[in-house]
């Protein structure tokens, strides 16, 4: 495991290196992570880290998610079968997991604007603040067109109407941005 984990690098050392990535990559990453994500969220599972430390790209630019697998040791089924996050009814799962949508969501709209993000920062505590305005301040180091700026809005959005349903819908309509792009 440790030899594996040496041939990525945290998405925080490189956003520390400043290492330039393109456009279409940054929503590649973003795609693959909130894939990720849509894979556990539809297991009635949560991250409960989405941030800096968590992500991690090989030199070949594979995504990786750590912490993924260990969401599923805080797991219980109940009597119908399904699976709920222990200690949590179905109401604030669904809230978290908004939260953790709104968390890549977050990310997103910080790599494009080229932001220095804080390693240590929180992502799903930041997305969970009620009132978030996009800016898009100039000068931005990606020419972002208006489906793009639409997709990080949507991806921050608190109302499930206006807003990602899933991580998993989140990472589709990147990956289809990118496919047009």
């Amino acid at each position: 495991v440790a030899q594996a984990r040496e041939q990525y690098r945290l998405l925080y050392e490189w956003i520390e290196r400043q290492e330039p990535m393109r456009l279409t990559e940054v929503v590649r990453l973003v795609a693959e992570a909130s894939s990720v994500l849509g894979v556990l969220h539809g297991a009635q599972r949560l991250h409960g880290d989405v941030g800096l430390r968590a992500l991690a790209l090989s030199p070949e630019g594979r995504v990786r998610v750590y912490g993924a697998g260990a969401a599923a040791e805080s797991m219980w089924r109940n009597e119908l079968g399904s699976g709920v996050v222990a200690g949590m009814d179905r109401l604030e799962f669904q809230s978290r997991q908004g939260q953790e949508v709104r968390a890549v969501g977050l990310l997103l709209h910080r790599l494009l604007m080229g932001r220095v993000l804080p390693c240590g920062e929180d992502l799903a505590d930041a997305a969970a603040l009620q009132h978030w305005h996009l800016e898009w301040r100039e000068p931005l180091p990606y020419r972002i067109n208006d489906p793009l700026k639409a997709l990080a809005a949507k991806s921050l959005a608190m109302s499930p109407q206006e807003g990602f349903l899933s991580a998993r819908s989140l990472g589709e309509a990147l990956a289809a941005w990118r496919d047009d792009a």
